[in-house]
């Protein structure tokens, strides 16, 4: 296996020593065959120590990986709260869609473990809840749809 794999790996399995030993081996911004990059792998497995050390290398924050998916919405999908106030603070942009326009609220409203500060985190960050995918929907409507008074309250607020 050759280095890139490997620092991926260490992500995945949180194995501290390997990324040390690996992280100045390889270029910051390497994508795996999917075409994610190191802070997709660390956003997706929570890994938030590992994500503020790429951050503070200057890893980009908003690449569209795998499906035009971010850091972001990979944090959201999986329900890495920690991950996502780390991602927000950082600077990741909630506008960003991905292959289906999807933006990371989306990904919030579709988890239904998604914390209501989450999403008005989200909101506060500049996310639009009237903003429609590529099927026409939006996270109001599916606040909406799912009588979701707590959801409806943050979206007309």
């Amino acid at each position: 296996m050759d280095e890139t794999t490997l620092l991926f790996y260490s992500i995945e399995e949180g194995d501290e020593e390997k990324f040390r030993d690996l992280i100045n081996t390889v270029d910051i911004n390497t994508l795996d065959e999917s075409g994610d990059n190191l802070l997709h792998a660390a956003a997706a497995y929570g890994q938030d120590e590992f994500a503020k050390e790429l951050i503070d290398r200057d890893i980009d924050i908003n690449h569209r990986g795998k499906e035009g998916k971010t850091p972001l919405h990979y944090a959201l999908e999986m329900g890495y709260e920690d991950m996502v106030r780390i991602l927000l603070s950082e600077g990741a942009d909630v506008t960003v869609t991905d292959d289906y326009g999807n933006q990371p609220l989306w990904s919030a409203v579709v988890n239904e473990e998604t914390k209501d500060d989450i999403i008005q985190s989200l909101v506060a960050h500049g996310a639009d809840p009237a903003n429609q995918n590529d099927a026409g929907k939006s996270p109001r409507s599916i606040a909406r749809r799912r009588d979701d008074q707590a959801l409806i309250e943050i979206f007309t607020d």
